[in-house]
């Protein structure tokens, strides 16, 4: 039973019958999925910072967004990528995917690798207060050791850059 639904999601209650044979209710969330950038211009990220009315902080992220009705992952990416901090690509490759809550969500994360950056013009939505950082990879490992990045999602899409996808290249 949908128990709310926005512009974005729907929360249902639903009663699952799990592989014990219990069969408690769940509070679910049903979401469009969503994409996250791995914007690369020389030897920088594009990380933004950006304010988060949820944890009432400024955080540093990557780029992302959800995916709108119509649009795949990748057209996503592209849109996004202009809209939060003001470059194009013809290059944005995918490079693997993850739930971002599965307890209590279906929400599929899509990460990407934008790179041949070219400068266009930020387009920021009404709700979005963002500042562009690009930062050294060194800087950014730094910044998650130290806890200056809280940002799950940020956080696996730079580890997963690091540790698998530039591991996979050489």
């Amino acid at each position: 039973m949908i128990v709310y639904k926005s512009k974005i999601f729907k929360i249902r209650e639903e009663k699952v019958r799990l592989p014990n044979g219990k069969s408690p209710i769940y509070t679910l969330v049903d979401h469009p999925g969503a994409i996250m950038v791995i914007p690369i211009i020389e030897d920088k990220i594009m990380l933004i910072r950006e304010y988060r009315p949820a944890v009432k902080q400024w955080l540093y992220q990557l780029p992302a967004g959800t995916i709108e009705l119509g649009e795949s992952p990748k057209q996503t990416a592209s849109r996004e990528l202009v809209e939060e901090i003001g470059y194009s690509s013809n290059k944005i490759k995918f490079i693997f995917k993850s739930y971002t809550t599965p307890g209590t969500s279906n929400e599929v994360m899509y990460f990407f690798l934008a790179e041949d950056l070219k400068k266009s013009k930020q387009n920021l939505d009404e709700n979005e207060a963002i500042e562009v950082k690009p930062t050294k990879i060194t800087k950014i490992l730094e910044m998650i050791k130290s806890g200056k990045i809280k940002d799950n999602n940020t956080i696996s899409g730079i580890m997963y850059y690091v540790h698998v996808y530039q591991q996979n290249k050489l």
